[in-house]
């Protein structure tokens, strides 16, 4: 049923936001994410889970986002300590 509706529309889950027709549209951003898949060793990421686990009232869980966030600030230490840009004008 909301798929038909959705195809009547002419409007997938993310066309919904027209910029035309929708001013208040988020901004599109300018580094668009990319998904990557990656494997580690079970060791490293135990330890991984372990550093980046809080306690919660419902137990304790990694927050999200957090593997995200460490993995970039890591590549981005490495590329700096590299010398590597991350500019694509260079």
């Amino acid at each position: 049923m909301a798929q038909g509706l959705i195809q009547r529309c002419g409007k997938g889950i993310m066309g919904a936001y027209d910029r035309r027709t929708h001013p208040m549209a988020p901004p599109r951003l300018v580094v668009r994410p990319r998904h990557l898949n990656l494997s580690l060793p079970e060791d490293l990421h135990a330890s991984l889970e372990a550093h980046l686990t809080i306690p919660t009232k419902d137990g304790p869980r990694v927050p999200k986002g957090a593997y995200q966030d460490l993995f970039i600030s890591l590549l981005r230490a490495y590329f700096k300590e590299q010398g590597i840009s991350l500019s694509k004008s260079e």
